[in-house]
């Protein structure tokens, strides 16, 4: 209203100094949007999921890595704690120490697929000294974030709980100093870019308008869809969450990873030497990928079943989960040697290295046909449940491996006569170990799953 009053030259500053009286019913629109947002909004429910995992009681993955600075602060702390425990009287520690003490509460039996993250004390302290801290810097008109306070006051009362460990205090402090660096660097970014916005739109008037206008359109559409494909990859589907929760499945679901993970690898070994020939970078980046998601859901799988052990059957549970653990840890491992396989390959197109010799290229195709036949062999197995096929699989590792014994001969050979460089030579080496790696965990999980068919037989 001022701006069309004066006009943009003769628009006084002092007009900024009075009071804006905001209409109420501008007010209780923006309220009702807040909360319908809150409401139904997923990306919301992932704000406040990082939130919770910070504060969840229980330990398990962690979303955050380690840095430098927590791993220091956790030393100091308990060194700190260390010397304490020593000045002070063991009486008040064992007071103290009582206080924490979660042996003599009971656990009831839960089924529920999404428990809490904390219990129902905690949640009333977060909500009443967050909404205190809120009133009181609203009353002293202060430019307070609501999701700021509410996040230190969930941090707070999580480190005063007890719910930060030994053995997640360094991944909880990385988390609470990222979000917070994540909270200033947007600051920062959108002061900048709105500086940057605004010179554009001076220069290009409507055209630039029309111009951000479909970038915005763009951008919210691309990071919806990024949002959603995230959330599927890590949803688990209601067969994986009784997974952990059942013995009645696990032979079933165990075979069901052995195959999942068996086909993705195979197909995963045929393109990366296919792309290494043709030096495809891009798609190579792709297999990558798939290689990282592969390990990392192997390893939340064992994770979470390592976290549903002792709310299981002592009796009826302990052979299968000895089997299934065996399982994952073999599935884990040929997915990382899938990882140190794929990755130097990348590496070496990536940095323009020279090419394989033709005919390696040939000997590397050779090996992946017949790694694809010792995948069928395998996987064949698990679809009759055969049991007897281990000494096929076995015999056909033998043969895959005599195939990687002469092929490191070859590469001696053409290293003797100076045909190929230290790159390339290193590189066709670590492809070649990596595939003996990966023969020879599966031949030791499958006796594994073995001896997981015969022991079901027996409680049949």
């Amino acid at each position: 209203k001022a701006f069309a009053a004066h006009g943009a030259q003769d628009l006084p500053m002092t007009r900024l100094l009075e009071d804006i009286h905001t209409p109420s019913y501008f007010l209780i629109g923006a309220g009702i949007i807040m909360i319908f947002t809150l409401w139904t909004s997923k990306k919301a429910r992932t704000v406040t999921q990082t939130e919770l995992k910070l504060s969840r009681q229980e330990e398990g993955s962690e979303r955050f890595g380690s840095s430098v600075f927590s791993r220091m602060l956790v030393r100091r702390v308990v060194s700190m704690s260390n010397f304490i425990g020593k000045v002070m009287p063991k009486p008040w520690i064992e007071k103290v120490n009582q206080r924490f003490d979660t042996a003599k509460i009971p656990v009831p039996a839960s089924t529920e697929t999404d428990p809490p993250m904390f219990d129902l004390v905690r949640a009333a302290v977060n909500m009443m000294v967050a909404a205190i801290l809120i009133a009181i810097g609203t009353s002293y008109k202060l430019p307070l974030s609501t999701t700021y306070v509410t996040f230190m006051v969930a941090m707070s009362t999580s480190l005063v709980d007890g719910a930060w460990g030994r053995d997640s205090a360094v991944y909880r402090i990385t988390g609470v100093f990222t979000v917070i660096g994540g909270w200033f660097m947007t600051g920062l970014a959108a002061f900048t870019v709105a500086f940057l916005i605004s010179i554009f739109l001076g220069w290009s008037q409507i055209t630039g308008i029309i111009i951000l206008s479909f970038l915005a359109v763009y951008a919210f559409y691309r990071t919806n869809r990024t949002h959603k494909q995230r959330e599927i990859e890590q949803m688990e589907t209601p067969e994986e969450m009784e997974e952990t929760r059942s013995t009645k499945t696990q032979y079933e679901k165990c075979n069901n990873a052995i195959v999942k993970t068996m086909n993705t690898l195979n197909e995963l070994f045929g393109n990366t030497v296919r792309l290494l020939i043709n030096e495809d970078h891009k798609e190579l980046k792709k297999q990558m990928k798939i290689a990282i998601q592969m390990e990392q859901k192997l390893i939340s799988k064992r994770n979470k079943l390592y976290q549903s052990i002792p709310a299981m059957s002592a009796n009826e549970t302990i052979e299968a989960t000895h089997f299934y653990v065996l399982t994952l840890d073999y599935l884990k491992e040929i997915a990382h040697c899938a990882l140190y396989l794929v990755e130097p390959v990348y590496n070496h197109v990536d940095n323009n290295h020279k090419p394989l010799i033709p005919y390696q290229g040939e000997e590397l195709i050779q090996l992946s046909e017949a790694f694809s036949q010792f995948v069928e062999l395998v996987l064949g197995s698990l679809e009759n449940n055969d049991p007897a096929k281990v000494d096929l699989i076995a015999a056909e590792q033998v043969k895959a491996n005599t195939l990687v014994k002469e092929l490191r001969k070859n590469l001696i050979k053409t290293v003797k006569r100076n045909e190929i460089g230290t790159r390339t030579s290193m590189l066709y080496l670590t492809i070649l170990s990596e595939v003996r790696n990966i023969l020879i965990y599966t031949v030791n999980m499958m006796r594994i799953q073995q001896d997981f068919t015969a022991s079901t037989k027996e409680e049949r």
